[in-house]
């Protein structure tokens, strides 16, 4: 009986035998087409959500500034945040499945994520300024009347809530800025483009009431002694105090309290003997304003 003899086993080629099946799997898993996966959410009704979302909070920080009635939102902070956090994972989704951000149902997604996060930012904006627009106004129409201590005051007491809201109301315009308005419905492009109107007059509205409060707490000394009827030691003050005065535009829902306030400032630099020549030759003039002195009247809600 002959007997076989066992051939020995070469381990550099088993290793490269399975170098070669691992490096096919690989290739065969790499371009197998990916089934897109289906979040437990109805899209559609998300993105309708965002917009509605959108067009409430915004209008209600507007006509909250504006020191108009608010009608209770039907919504909360929180379900705004929901909401984009559901596009943000579908959206995510997407990404991952399709492997480009080029295509239009991800294009499409992407725009109403962008949309999601102006709304969840403007309702938590809202928040911050509750009770605030009425508590600004005030502050600016004790500047008015030469009660500076008690508008600092009233004014340090929300200044924080108000930086808030400026910062949240900031995020949700560089939202609305990156929504490509071609991949929205046609019936939500003008609710958006209107939401960001709003969302930009009143953002411009905090900004320049901040600045005036800032330039009253700058020369608050000077302002009580001008309001007292007294001339200040130095002209340098004067120049300095109307050109900062001067930089303040009445703008948005708070144009009528930031014009009054502002307006004041510079009369009474205009009305001291030592700040009328520097009011002649800085060419003071508020037609830079926008949103008129008799009152402003916020557009009505695309509901």
């Amino acid at each position: 009986m002959v007997r076989k003899e066992k051939l020995p086993l070469d381990i550099s080629v088993v290793f490269s035998l399975l170098a070669m099946v691992l490096a096919s799997l690989y290739i065969i898993y790499s371009y197998w087409p990916i089934v897109p996966s289906r979040p437990n959410i109805n899209v559609l009704e998300e993105y309708v959500k965002a917009v509605m979302y959108l067009n409430k909070s915004a209008l209600a920080i507007e006509s909250e500034l504006a020191g108009y009635p608010i009608q209770a939102l039907d919504f909360t902070p929180e379900e705004a945040v929901t909401n984009r956090n559901k596009l943000e994972m579908y959206v995510d989704n997407l990404s991952h499945a399709y492997g480009s951000m080029d295509t239009f149902i991800v294009q499409v997604a992407r725009s109403y994520l962008y949309v999601a996060e102006a709304s969840s930012n403007s309702s938590l904006a809202l928040v911050s300024l509750n009770n605030t627009g009425k508590e600004l106004k005030e502050a600016l129409a004790l500047l008015a009347r030469c009660r500076i201590d008690e508008a600092l005051e009233r004014y340090s007491e929300i200044e924080l809530r108000i930086l808030n809201a400026t910062y949240q109301i900031e995020n949700a315009n560089n939202a609305l800025s990156k929504v490509n308005k071609a991949t929205v419905a046609e019936n939500h492009v003008s609710i958006i483009d209107s939401s960001q109107e709003r969302l930009w007059k009143s953002l411009n509205s905090l900004r320049n009431a901040t600045l005036l409060m800032e330039t009253a707490r700058k020369y608050g000394s000077l302002l009580k002694i001008l309001c007292s009827g007294n001339s200040p030691g130095t002209d340098n003050l004067l120049s300095n105090l109307l050109n900062d005065a001067s930089k303040v535009k009445a703008t948005g829902p708070l144009a009528p309290d930031i014009m009054n306030a502002r307006n004041a400032i510079i009369g009474l630099v205009a009305r001291n003997p030592a700040g009328q020549e520097r009011q002649i030759s800085s060419g003071q003039s508020s037609s830079g304003d926008q949103g008129g002195g008799a009152g402003y009247v916020p557009p009505s809600s695309d509901d």
